[in-house]
């Protein structure tokens, strides 16, 4: 049996997860926080997750200025 995408593309991430963290993480995570100060809402974790699965998340409830 043939291997289909879906598994070779998990396979491919998941060998290169480690490499991931450790060199475009760095970049990555310091932007992070203040994009979303700029963009003046509370975004959940969960959110976040969604977003990154595709999936549509809940809309994120509007903070007030401080």
């Amino acid at each position: 049996m043939q291997p289909t995408f879906k598994s070779l593309e998990q396979l491919g991430w998941t060998e290169r997860a480690a490499g991931y963290d450790e060199y475009t993480a760095r970049i990555t995570n310091p932007g992070i926080a203040p994009l979303l100060a700029a963009a003046k809402r509370r975004v959940s974790v969960c959110s976040m997750l969604a977003a990154a699965r595709g999936l549509s998340p809940p809309r994120p409830q509007l903070s007030e200025p401080r």
